[in-house]
């Protein structure tokens, strides 16, 4: 019996599932459409934001060769201990631009970027610079001017002051190379 209307109704029922077979199908082009946009609109937003964070990594690296550069104009107005007397020194020190306009934390962040040479570069450049602004913070403080005396004179060890001003001069020239 079931056979039977089966048969008869032969044509309907393929006609039934033929509706049904278009029915999916359009379903599906339609939401493989929907897919295929919302995958575009990810692509582009994560290209959007790959550009973005590059040319944010740009500018702190720009950022940081600004830094390098300053603090390398700052040193080289500093005098080599030795190559002038102590008062010729403490003068070139006290006229100086200084180093307390840098922020040290801010430097290391940035160096930490690059690599981990150049972090550690930045960390103990933190230390040798912090050194000198503090010798030079010291000169200015104990500054002779009418009617005024000093009772203690800065404690500036050629060999420390050297090494500090040296070594930090060298080191910044080195992450400037990297930078350039």
């Amino acid at each position: 019996m079931v056979w039977n209307w089966l048969n008869t109704n032969s044509l309907a029922i393929q006609a039934i599932a033929l509706m049904v077979s278009v029915g999916v199908t359009v379903f599906l082009v339609y939401y493989t459409r929907k897919y295929v946009s919302l995958t575009q609109k990810l692509a582009e937003t994560a290209n959007a934001e790959l550009l973005s964070r590059e040319k944010a990594r740009k500018v702190r690296r720009d950022e940081l060769e600004s830094f390098v550069r300053a603090l390398l104009k700052t040193l080289e107005a500093l005098e080599v201990y030795g190559n002038i007397g102590r008062e010729a020194l403490e003068k070139t020190i006290r006229e100086s631009k200084g180093l307390a306009w840098a922020n040290f934390e801010r430097f290391t962040m940035l160096a930490a970027e690059i690599d981990g040479e150049t972090a550690q570069q930045a960390q103990a450049l933190k230390r040798d610079l912090s050194w000198l602004n503090d010798r030079i913070t010291e000169v200015r403080s104990n500054r002779l001017g009418i009617g005024e005396f000093s009772v203690t004179k800065p404690s500036l060890d050629a060999r420390e002051w050297n090494s500090a001003l040296l070594g930090s001069r060298s080191t910044l020239a080195e992450m400037l190379k990297k930078l350039v």
